[in-house]
């Protein structure tokens, strides 16, 4: 009677232990420093950080906090140069409106820059950024909106700067083994200033950003993840002296993710990008084309129960020709390195409901490689907290 009583007592155990595990593994950690870890390719995997690039996807991580530190490095903090801020810290919060978010899942965000986030080829370095969002699961199609603001002063030159930006998109299940993202983004900056006067096109024209994806599963352990994008902006960049920009962006990729079992994850992807901007001063332009092709791979794997650690590889190898008016003389930043080898590692320490998540890159994590942040290279890191209530 003991020997059963204890063999059951050993069963009930052991069923526990297990029950504990998958609720470790389910609750793994999913922050923009995971993302940053992984080679910066968020768009090929699934992340609740991803929810402000893919809309649809909120009303699958309802209530949860999250506190970012953004991208610094040590000796220069959010600072790329003396005079140029690239990063800064973050707070959100994901609230499901109902039990199971019977009236939908909304979410608030605060940054307090945006260009880390921002997807635009002409970053201005908008603070005190706010952003909301809203989804509703309609069952096999969900339907989600998105409303930002950021602005940006300076008092010395009397500019006062501000961007509103608008989106939709939809999460839509294509078969049983198969979903489909959607998001289309619009945004609408102004420019008030007396010392700008002259430059004109203190409005934007035409800024729009239309993106998709899909996951689609070869089996049980593997899903191949196609993702394309379309980007183009006419607008004025104030800073740091007014320029009329027109930019356009095309960019198609491909990823493969690899479960060889609920503890590991094997991440590849490969990306092409195509460019053009053109760049108005009041007495001149230049003109810009530049490609990129760039190969990932990266890993994850939990190696204890409050443990996991990550890291990727990259190549880029990028192509830039400028094209500059013979009546200016226009001083560039150096072209990166091409190929460019990039390394990114990072790990995660589970404490039941949260999580806290490091990242480390030796390059700026550049969600869509275009040469802003090529010069000075420098290691950068991150720091996320997450909680699940």
């Amino acid at each position: 009677m003991t020997v059963f009583f204890f063999n059951r007592l050993l069963g009930i155990t052991s069923a526990m232990a297990v029950a504990i595990l998958v609720f470790w593994v389910s609750a793994a950690p999913a922050t923009t420093s995971r993302i940053n870890s992984l080679g910066g390719s968020g768009d090929y995997f699934e992340d609740d950080a991803n929810v402000l690039r893919w809309y649809g996807s909120l009303a699958d991580y309802p209530d949860q906090v999250m506190v970012e530190s953004g991208n610094f490095n040590i000796p220069d903090g959010y600072w790329l140069t003396s005079s140029q801020k690239v990063s800064g810290p973050g707070i959100g919060v994901h609230y499901a409106l109902g039990q199971d978010s019977r009236f939908g899942t909304v979410a608030i965000f605060y940054h307090d820059h945006n260009d880390d986030r921002s997807f635009s080829l002409a970053p201005e370095g908008l603070r005190n950024n706010l952003s909301f969002l809203y989804a509703f699961d309609l069952g096999p199609l969900t339907a989600a909106a998105f409303f930002g603001h950021g602005s940006r002063k300076m008092e010395t030159a009397e500019i006062d700067y501000s961007a509103n930006t608008v989106g939709i998109g939809t999460r839509m299940d294509l078969s049983e083994s198969a979903y489909l993202d959607l998001v289309w983004e619009s945004q609408f900056t102004n420019l008030q200033s007396s010392s700008f006067s002259d430059a004109g096109g203190s409005n934007s024209e035409s800024n729009f950003n239309l993106r998709g994806r899909a996951f689609i599963a070869l089996g049980q352990r593997s899903a191949i993840v196609p993702v394309a994008e379309v980007i183009h902006e006419d607008r004025l960049r104030p800073f740091p002296v007014p320029v009329l920009l027109e930019n356009h962006l095309t960019r198609l990729g491909c990823g493969l993710n690899y479960f060889p079992d609920t503890d590991h994850l094997l991440l590849l992807n490969a990306e092409y990008v195509d460019g053009r901007r053109k760049t108005t001063f009041s007495d001149s332009h230049g003109e810009d084309s530049w490609t990129a092709w760039s190969l990932k791979a990266g890993f994850e794997s939990r190696v204890l129960s409050w443990l996991t650690t990550r890291g990727s590889i990259g190549f880029v190898d990028y192509q830039l020709d400028s094209v500059l008016d013979a009546g200016r003389k226009i001083l560039s930043s150096p072209d990166p390195e091409s190929p460019a080898l990039m390394v990114n590692l990072g790990f995660s320490i589970h404490l039941g409901p949260g999580d806290l998540d490091f990242g480390f890159g030796e390059k700026y994590p550049e969600p869509i490689y275009i040469g802003e942040h090529s010069a000075p290279q420098k290691p950068w890191l991150s720091a996320t907290a997450r909680f699940l209530f």
